[in-house]
């Protein structure tokens, strides 16, 4: 069975797209057999730079185009790396992560105990548990606390099938969401780990996708 992994390059600055170079090379630093797909907008797969494409297994475009083009949020896309993962097993990573020290078979061990998952445990950079306080509206409104910056899923999983379909509206139209579950505060702009949480209570299957991968970091710069 494939596995490998997939992390979205919307390139609105170049930036971005170094950024999921720079994940690509810690995830082959950390195993050299790590294949890795980047997904970038229709019609935008030459111009990832040449030098860059040694680590990049696969150079996907988005299959139904940049839904994020009038607001510039492209988390929106999120839905859409099921849809092009070349691999029958996948897991996303956020763009600007970084993979150190850490043994690729125990991640794909951690994360593979479903056919959906997602993790939700991370420390700080001191070692320690964080405080969740950027979980601020998911403890308000009673909300799964997850961190949707890393997810795996099985492609033939009816579980990750019904996750992503119900992703997509919900980052679509992200302001009539907030306006749904938030009564008072709301927050002040498109936050694609709050809008997935909210995905994962619409679909009550917070305890059939959690998983706890103890070596991940949030690290936030303030």
């Amino acid at each position: 069975m494939s596995r490998g992994f997939i992390t979205l390059g919307i390139d609105t600055e170049k930036d971005q797209i170094r950024y999921c170079y720079g994940l690509a090379l810690s995830l082959k630093l950390s195993d050299p057999t790590a294949e890795v797909c980047v997904v970038v907008d229709q019609g935008k797969a030459d111009d990832v730079p040449e030098e860059y494409h040694h680590a990049f297994d696969y150079i996907t475009e988005l299959p139904f185009g940049n839904t994020a083009y009038k607001d510039g949020f492209h988390g929106m896309n999120l839905w859409q790396l099921y849809h092009c993962t070349p691999f029958e097993e996948t897991i996303y990573l956020d763009a600007d992560t970084l993979v150190h020290r850490v043994i690729i078979d125990d991640l794909w061990d951690a994360m593979s105990t479903n056919d959906l998952s997602i993790n939700e445990v991370a420390n700080t950079y001191r070692n320690l548990p964080t405080t969740q306080s950027e979980f601020e509206f998911e403890n308000a409104y009673n909300l799964p606390k997850l961190y949707n910056n890393i997810i795996y899923w099985k492609q033939e999983s009816r579980a990750a099938e019904e996750w992503f379909k119900m992703v997509d509206p919900i980052l679509q139209n992200w302001r009539s969401v907030y306006n749904t579950f938030f009564e008072d505060k709301k927050p002040e702009t498109f936050n694609k780990n709050i809008l997935c949480n909210i995905a994962t209570h619409c679909l009550d299957c917070y305890d059939d996708i959690r998983v706890r991968v103890h070596n991940h970091y949030e690290i936030r710069m303030n």
